[in-house]
């Protein structure tokens, strides 16, 4: 590399503007020196033409002899010997000019040199130069005329004495008289050897520069090699892990010495994938040097050997968020693992529901409950048995499809036919579903599963509910409905009623929804033998009779039919509600009104208070946790959930005395796939704590690949209200799957969350803190999922009352107590 100086800011040269000569009089630092007696320089002066610029230095000499030397000389480098840099290399370059006119004599042999002068001494032998003719003075014979020619010295000062350098033009072996030439642009430069090497794996490949800075035609500098293990090659290739050093020489004495280590190579480069669930896929590596060898394996440290070699086939099924890592190994030396990502899509399930059932001419009717925009649907409609059969094949992209089976030659449209339909999604995954159609001749009035027995049995009307029964020939045989007809109905009637109410009650209930199912025998769980309130009915028939004064306000009434509490619908009784499950204990824990709405209640504290009441929503389809109890004998909360990892943390809260380090992931219970989840979506909040909580928290279902992001809702205090929402639509399954929802610490420093809440979006919930000892309330939650926080002194009376919003924390109650004690006298007294 050659460092351009600045001549005269550096004091190399004088006031000659670099070399340029453009300054007026700048031929006045130029010192006349003759060689020879015979010799002579007749006159130094500026004149207007140039290599560069608008001036040079003409030089005319002039001699009786023909033979002998004279020349221009520039004191350089001693001007300030603090700019000269012992054993330094230096580089000096001009331009030289010789005219053919007006040199009297001067044929081929014309030179010009530059030549290093310590002050009384000649220091010929210069290092290195472009000269062709006595190189180690710096000549250059055989100059082309009327051309501006570049010659250059390169010198390493010995001493720190004043230096000097001339330049010269002579005539050997011819007789002049005389000579004149033009310089221009005279450069110093300090020279150096810079490698621009680069490290590929086990190869190190050199480029070393330091060539002269010419396009002059000048060359490159030849360079040589010595590495510390002996070799001289310029590249070394397929290395050992180690040290290596070389000095890297330069025909001009330029030598400089590198090091480099090969040490761990570089983690291979592999191709991400995606691929359908259940489907065969090639993963490629690649990107390390000739010669390694890859291995893969299912865990980024220790893990299980999968493969070797830079392909790897993997056939089997793999689930959802799989990845793989690939190492290579070169010379004894392995690199890092790098991460392949393999992202599994799932298959369709539109979730086809279908009447199996239809009559000649009729449609049959497949509708996709889980449709999605990208499906295909190709239905293959069967005719006929074995290999006697023939199909019809149509496309759709919509979600309910019609078919119509038709008689199709000699083969006619009664009797079963076999629906074969291929689903298709947006990434070219696809899933096929098996259905038979029967297809009857005429559409009966009425249908009914009959159980198979041995004795007989006759169908009758019940005339109490109006139903079309089959009654079994057994004694205390429960009677079949047929359900769709009915017949006359001669129910008891009673008159001069006010109001009428029944309760229905059932002793046959199932636990097996909780996350800890109670032990035993029916008798032991509860499940039969404890009669509980099933539904609450009221009589609303509307009239009422106003005509005398003792039956105003009075109507009359149809029975309640107890046997089938269904069929008194048509008599004016109404369904309330109905509880659809109980806790062990008895407390009702799901019930749904006269609309079908449901509402839903959670105990925890051991099923001693409720921690969650919601409003629109089934038991399995919410969730609150807020980590204030953590049961000794299964290490988890409320609903089953684990720490996995993450620590219990007492000493800071939202509310409650507890809150969790989110180290790994915070894992929820299991959902199931609600028509209301499908329809409306899923809505997550969390109270979190910590350095940029947006970045480090993400929300994922089990069912999904992606990761969903949190949005900033509310700060208070320290702490930050984040919500992300699973839209309609998006869960990755059909109604009646399940699911798992998972809080994922994605980077940074410590988090704590606290108050996790997950619900239907179109859901009300309402959440309770407990103290775990004492059993008081700390904490109310709203719907919105904000806190009124309840406080208590020593005597545990509620002192105060605070409430939480968006801006901030604000008291809104606050009670004293003052109760004086009593002089031991006044009891005295008494």
């Amino acid at each position: 590399m050659h460092t351009l100086l600045d001549a005269t800011g550096q004091g190399f040269l004088t006031s000659c503007d670099n070399g340029t000569f453009e300054a007026l009089d700048s031929e006045k630092d130029i010192t006349t020196y003759p060689q020879h007696y015979d010799w002579g320089v007749q006159s130094i002066e500026r004149a207007p033409f140039s290599y560069q610029g608008g001036y040079s230095l003409k030089v005319k000499n002039k001699t009786d002899n023909g033979y002998h030397e004279g020349f221009i000389m520039m004191p350089v480098l001693g001007r300030s010997p603090s700019h000269v840099l012992k054993s330094t290399t230096y580089l000096v370059r001009a331009r030289v000019y010789i005219p053919s006119e007006g040199n009297n004599g001067a044929g081929t042999n014309v030179g010009v040199e530059i030549e290093e002068i310590v002050v009384g001494t000649s220091m010929n032998g210069g290092i290195c130069n472009n000269q062709s003719y006595h190189p180690e003075f710096g000549q250059r014979r055989a100059i082309p005329k009327d051309t501006w020619v570049e010659i250059y010295r390169y010198f390493k000062p010995s001493r720190l004495d004043n230096h000097h350098l001339r330049v010269s033009a002579w005539k050997d072996s011819e007789e002049f008289s005389e000579l004149t030439y033009y310089i221009d642009n005279i450069e110093f430069y300090e020279s150096n050897i810079v490698d621009n090497a680069s490290i590929s794996g086990f190869d190190i490949i050199l480029n070393p520069s330091g060539s002269l800075p010419s396009s002059g035609g000048t060359g490159n500098i030849p360079y040589t090699y010595a590495w510390n293990d002996g070799s001289t090659a310029k590249d070394r290739h397929d290395l050992a892990a180690g040290t290596y050093s070389v000095t890297i020489s330069s025909a001009c004495g330029l030598a400089k010495t590198f090091t480099y280590t090969i040490g761990q190579p570089s983690p291979p480069c592999a191709n991400d994938v995606e691929v359908c669930l259940g489907s065969p896929f090639t993963l490629t590596a690649g990107c390390g040097p000739s010669g390694s060898t890859y291995s893969w394996y299912d865990a980024p440290f220790d893990g299980n050997l999968l493969g070797i070699g830079d392909i790897l086939t993997v056939s089997s099924s793999i689930s959802i968020g799989t990845s793989y890592y690939v190492q290579l190994e070169k010379n004894g030396v392995s690199s890092q693992r790098a991460k392949v990502s393999v992202t599994v899509r799932p298959l369709p399930d539109p979730g086809i529901m279908v009447v199996n059932t239809v009559f000649k001419t009729k449609p049959v009717v497949f509708n996709a409950t889980n449709h999605k925009d990208g499906y295909r649907y190709d239905y293959t409609f069967y005719y006929g048995e074995g290999d006697n059969q023939i199909s019809e094949q149509i496309s759709f992209q919509q979600g309910q499809v019609s078919y119509v089976f038709k008689d199709q030659g000699d083969f006619v449209s009664i009797g079963v036919h076999p629906v074969v339909i291929k689903v298709e999604d947006s990434y070219s995954c696809s899933s096929s579903f098996s259905f038979s159609i029967l297809v009857k001749n005429f559409e009966p009035l009425c249908e009914a599963i009959v159980p198979i027995v041995s004795d007989n049995g006759k169908v009758k009307l019940d005339k109490f509910s109006g139903q079309y029964i089959f009654q079994r020939n057994q004694n205390c045989s429960v009677d079949i409905p047929f359900g769709c007809i009915q017949g006359q109905t001669d129910a008891p009637q009673l008159k001069n009623v006010v109001s009428a109410s029944a309760t229905t009650f059932s002793d046959s209930w199932k636990y097996d929804y909780l996350s800890v199912p109670p032990s035993g025998n029916a008798l032991e769980k509860g499940e039969v033998g404890k009669w509980r309130p099933l539904a609450t009915y009221t009589y609303s028939k509307g009239n009422v009779s106003v005509d005398k004064n003792y039956n105003s306000g009075t109507f009359q009434l149809s029975h309640f039919n107890w046997q089938y509490p269904e069929v008194t619908k048509k008599s004016g009784w109404l369904k309330v509600n109905e509880i659809t499950k109980y806790s062990p204990n008895g407390e009702a824990v799901e019930e749904k009104n006269a609309l079908d709405i449901l509402s839903t209640a959670k105990f925890g504290y051991s099923g001693a208070l409720p921690y969650l009441i919601a409003q629109n929503a089934s038991y399995g389809s919410v969730l609150f946790e807020s980590f204030e109890n953590l049961y000794s004998g299964t290490n988890a909360f409320e609903d089953g959930i684990g720490l996995n990892g993450n620590s219990l943390v007492m000493t800071t809260s939202h509310s409650g005395r507890n809150s969790l380090l989110l180290t790994g992931q915070f894992i929820s219970h299991s959902f199931t796939l609600t028509k209301q989840l499908q329809d409306k979506g899923l809505l997550v909040r969390v109270w979190t704590k910590g350095t940029d909580v947006l970045a480090a928290i993400k929300l994922k279902l089990s069912t999904l690949s992606t990761l969903e992001n949190f949005s900033l809702v509310a700060r208070s205090g320290q702490w930050s209200l984040l919500e992300a929402r699973i839209e309609p639509g998006n869960f990755g399954l059909a109604v009646g799957g399940t699911f798992t929802a998972f809080l994922i610490k994605q980077q940074g420093g410590d988090v704590w969350i606290d108050d996790v809440r997950m619900q239907p979006i179109n859901a009300e919930v309402t959440c309770y803190v407990y103290d775990v000892k004492t059993l008081r309330v700390l904490t109310v939650l709203d719907d919105q999922h904000f806190g009124l926080f309840y406080q208590y002194n020593a005597e545990g009376k509620l002192v105060r009352k605070q409430i939480e919003t968006a801006r901030g924390v604000k008291t809104v109650q606050e009670t004293q107590y003052n109760i004086p004690e009593r002089n031991k006298t006044d009891f005295n007294r008494e």
